[in-house]
């Protein structure tokens, strides 16, 4: 599948152990290859394992069960004589990727506000991952390109992103390989952008250029500190995409810190 390059201009232009493990006190640590979200498979409950903790159907519990891996999606719990059986449900298995881009600092013709073009992605910068479900970070490092990927990430769960130099972003992947979009950098004026299937049942990892009409709808996010005034953008595709029936630039007026605009592809 041929990935979509989008470039969004905003101001003039926005390119866009195989069981628990107790520790020398009375605490409990859990390997990574059990965190996430399991199914208990005889009452139904929902677990979410992190490093030190257990939540049951939203609760915290006092819990501190052996588990052992049965299989990449069983794991055996043995708690007061009893053994049952979790189901994976959302677990650390998985990976996202993502893309940082910067500003030039030059001040664009006719922009009250002082435009700045990007200017491209911000190769070999860190880029701080904390997991807000568990508490768990990592760092990552970009490319070249701008581009990170965040490994063991767990579906589902809500992500803080820092690039370096820029803004805290909350992102949620959706599966396996699910890219988050881009994030800019700048003084006050920071933007995410990614893409969502108009439909919950289209799949984003299994798109084809088999003549398909795809209905789609980019999100732009502000998640600097100023007001976006006269924000527009401008939309660029690889070779053999086209759109259809949507301009490829449009006014998408003022996005104000924390909002959101949509542009239907």
């Amino acid at each position: 599948m041929k990935r979509l390059l989008i470039m969004l201009t905003v101001l003039v232009s926005l390119v866009l152990a195989a069981c628990q493990i107790p520790d020398e006190t009375t605490s409990y640590s859990y390997a990574k290859e059990y965190w996430g979200e399991w199914l208990r498979m005889d009452t139904g409950e929902k677990w979410y394992i992190s490093g030190g903790s257990i939540t049951i159907d939203g609760r915290e519990s006092s819990k501190t069960p052996a588990l052992a891996k049965q299989s990449s999606r069983v794991v055996e719990v043995r708690e007061d004589g009893r053994t049952y059986y979790l189901y994976a449900s959302r677990v650390a298995n998985a990976s996202f990727t993502g893309r940082v881009e910067a500003f030039d600092q030059s001040p664009l013709p006719h922009s009250a506000a002082g435009g700045r073009a990007a200017a491209g992605g911000k190769g070999w910068i860190d880029v701080v991952v904390k997991d807000l479900d568990n508490g768990s970070s990592t760092t990552v490092k970009t490319d070249g390109d701008g581009k990170f990927t965040v490994p063991e990430s767990i579906p589902g769960d809500d992500y803080q992103v820092i690039p370096q130099g820029g803004t805290p972003v909350v992102v949620t992947p959706a599966g396996d390989g699910d890219d988050v979009g881009t994030i800019t950098i700048s003084s006050g004026l920071n933007f995410k952008t990614s893409i969502k299937p108009k439909s919950n049942t289209t799949d984003m990892t299994r798109l084809y250029a088999n003549m398909n009409a795809y209905e789609l709808i980019i999100v732009v996010e502000n998640t600097g500190t100023i007001d976006c005034t006269a924000a527009t953008f401008q939309l660029d595709f690889d070779d053999g995409l086209a759109l259809e029936s949507v301009p490829a630039s449009q006014i998408l007026g003022t996005i104000e810190p924390g909002k959101k605009k949509e542009i239907p592809v």
